[in-house]
């Protein structure tokens, strides 16, 4: 699990220039979090957190920090839920 701090160095080793802001490809969003997490980074606003970049016919998915923090948190409470799952049935 991650706090707002490692969230943010996270961010900053994965994160590329896109133009005018830095992102992460959509792609590693999904293999950082997993998939689920990635979704929900992306459609939980995504007119402030998905993001694509488009070069001739290339176009890139990417998330901006507010998705990539999106992403992380629902991480950490799916990993919270699972811990507590555990704990309630005996499997710590």
């Amino acid at each position: 699990m991650l706090n707002t701090e490692a969230v943010k160095r996270l961010f900053e080793a994965e994160a590329v220039s896109f133009g005018r802001c830095d992102g992460v490809p959509l792609r590693r969003v999904a293999e950082i979090f997993g998939r689920d997490a990635a979704d929900y980074g992306d459609h939980s606003d995504p007119d402030r957190l998905l993001n694509t970049f488009c070069a001739g016919a290339h176009r890139v998915n990417y998330m901006a920090f507010a998705g990539f923090s999106q992403a992380a948190a629902y991480y950490n409470a799916v990993e919270i839920a699972k811990r507590q799952e555990r704990e309630d049935t005996g499997n710590v």
